[in-house]
């Protein structure tokens, strides 16, 4: 008797995240700090997606990310669809990060 080899079992779908630029990585506030005051940094480079360092916090929720970013970048750079971070925490479901960028006079 043939036995059909078993399927391997589907692995359950994640939502895809922007990849930050190398630079960011998760970087924590203070390392990010010291890597934003760099005049090297280029904190509007889009990384692969088309997006910046700010709009990838935003879509991975990292609230003091975004506060660190929003010391230094404009509220309202965009990513290569035209879309400001404000927009995209909306449309990503980032309410708490969509109301410190609203603080921060970020506009849709």
């Amino acid at each position: 008797m043939c036995r059909a080899a078993p399927t391997p079992a589907a692995r359950p779908s994640r939502p895809r995240c922007p990849r930050p630029p190398p630079w960011l990585t998760c970087a924590a506030p203070r390392r990010l700090r010291s890597l934003l005051a760099d005049e090297t940094t280029d904190s509007r480079a889009l990384n692969a997606e088309g997006y910046t360092a700010l709009h990838a916090a935003v879509q991975r929720g990292e609230e003091a990310a975004v506060q660190v970013l929003l010391e230094h970048v404009d509220p309202d750079v965009r990513d290569r669809h035209g879309m400001t971070p404000l927009a995209r925490a909306t449309q990503w479901g980032q309410v708490a990060i969509a109301g410190v960028l609203r603080e921060r006079g970020a506009q849709p």
